[in-house]
């Protein structure tokens, strides 16, 4: 007997059907301590974060908590534009920028999760072609040399951060501390 033979024989209506993006969407994210080199593409990490991949799956967006390990619909303004491709996923980061002693809430979009490219300069391609699907609470996350992000970071950003990260597999990221301003 064929598969959809016996879902039709033995099922009603869809319950519940996991999209394909959510086998590399849901896997952690892992942060290991190490060296950043010239060659590596670059940007920060913010201090405090919580890291959550944006998906796009048919016409919703869904949020998957790496803190939690859980899966929610995203509220609707952090929700993706109906244009963005199906399957694709984005690792974004919260952040608290103070903004005129006001503290204004965003996600910073650092990476392309899905689809699956292993070289991060591809991924960052796509995700820069990607920009105009995201909301105004997303922000796309500056990535690039660390020779220029490391001024750029030390200059001073509306929020507090925590070092830099290296762009490695989807979903890896090494973690350089920043060394402390020399006085």
């Amino acid at each position: 007997m064929l598969l959809d033979d016996a879902i039709n024989l033995i099922c009603c209506e869809i319950c519940l059907q996991v999209h394909s993006v959510m086998e590399s969407a849901l896997q952690p994210v892992a942060v290991s301590p190490g060296a950043i080199s010239e060659g590596d593409l670059a940007s920060w990490l913010v201090e405090g974060t919580h890291f959550f991949t944006l998906i796009k799956t048919d016409a919703r967006t869904l949020a998957f908590c790496h803190a939690n390990k859980t899966l929610f619909y995203a509220r609707p303004d952090f929700a993706l534009a109906p244009s963005t491709p199906d399957g694709h996923a984005f690792l974004a980061q919260v952040v608290e920028d103070r903004e005129n002693d006001l503290l204004v809430p965003r996600l910073l979009v650092l990476d392309l999760v899905a689809p699956v490219f292993a070289d991060p300069r591809a991924r960052n391609a796509i995700l820069r072609g990607c920009a105009h699907h995201f909301p105004p609470t997303c922000v796309l996350q500056w990535v690039g040399q660390p020779s220029a992000l490391r001024p750029f970071v030390e200059s001073g950003l509306p929020h507090r951060v925590d070092g830099l990260v290296a762009l490695g597999a989807p979903l890896a990221l090494t973690h350089e501390r920043l060394k402390p301003a020399k006085k």
